[in-house]
């Protein structure tokens, strides 16, 4: 775990459910390439950045046995993500936009399925929502 949570960028991919309401999506952490490269937009050129690859040797399954709720988001268009959080990668939130969802459309509740958190996982290409009332089994892929 401390290695997801000292890595800067990350990547999720291979969002799925492999049974019924349960979740499991690989995270990599992702690493500043060596080399430089022009950026162009258009006609024009923004001048040279490095790409963020995805590390190989970096990477872990992320399954939830079961949630309320998830959503994905591309990461484009985050933008109302509340301060109010612990953690890093994933951020841990009790009170949040996404859990005033849950509690407006579904009936979950503290009495019923039990507490239930919201796990934000940011990367370059999503974040990923999860409301559930048990923390995430993470492993080491590679």
């Amino acid at each position: 775990m401390n290695e997801i949570e000292i890595a800067k960028y990350y990547f999720i991919t291979k969002i799925n459910e492999p049974e019924d309401n349960s979740l499991e999506f690989e995270l990599i952490c992702g690493v500043v390439s060596e080399n430089e490269e022009d950026v162009l937009i258009v006609d024009k050129n923004l001048g040279p950045a490095r790409r963020i690859l995805e590390d190989d040797n970096n990477r872990y399954k992320i399954t939830f046995d079961s949630y309320i709720g998830y959503a994905v988001l591309d990461e484009s268009y985050a933008d109302k993500l509340s301060d109010n959080f612990t953690g890093y990668n994933p951020r841990i939130y009790s009170e949040s936009n996404f859990l005033n969802y849950i509690k407006e459309d579904t009936f979950a509740t503290k009495d019923y399925p039990g507490e239930f958190k919201h796990y934000a996982f940011l990367s370059k290409n999503h974040l990923l929502n999860v409301a559930a009332e048990s923390e995430p089994k993470i492993k080491k892929i590679k």
